[in-house]
């Protein structure tokens, strides 16, 4: 299935990923993992705090290596920023689902009109 994309600028990020993680729990049987940069890891835990066990949120230095069923990355381009080796961890982020693939943009991702940010166009 073909990767997701949805705006989550202009502050809605946490809500935008809330909705998104709501939405893949009606579509897989397992879990879905919701990753954000590492310093958003505390606010991710909130915007998710009520889900559930199969709802984990993680920074992306924390995907490495882990599985879920589906996975919603927030914001590409804070995670490409954090750190020299960027745009690698954001490659290991965006190739944890098994089943269903959400990217929620933000503002730094300045994404097209289908909300595609501008690391993952063409």
């Amino acid at each position: 299935m073909a990767p997701r994309f949805v705006p989550g600028a202009d502050g809605g990020l946490g809500a935008a990923a809330r909705r998104e993680a709501v939405r893949l729990l009606d579509e897989v049987d397992g879990t879905v993992g919701v990753v954000v940069a590492m310093n958003r890891r505390a606010q991710a835990r909130q915007w998710l705090a009520d889900l559930g066990d199969r709802v984990v949120a993680l920074g992306s230095l924390e995907a490495k290596g882990l599985e879920y069923d589906a996975t919603v990355v927030v914001s590409p381009a804070e995670i490409a920023d954090e750190s020299p080796a960027g745009l690698r961890v954001l490659y290991v982020a965006l190739t944890r689902a098994t089943q269903r693939l959400t990217v929620v943009s933000g503002d730094r991702d300045e994404p097209d009109g289908n909300a595609v940010p501008d690391l993952l166009r063409d």
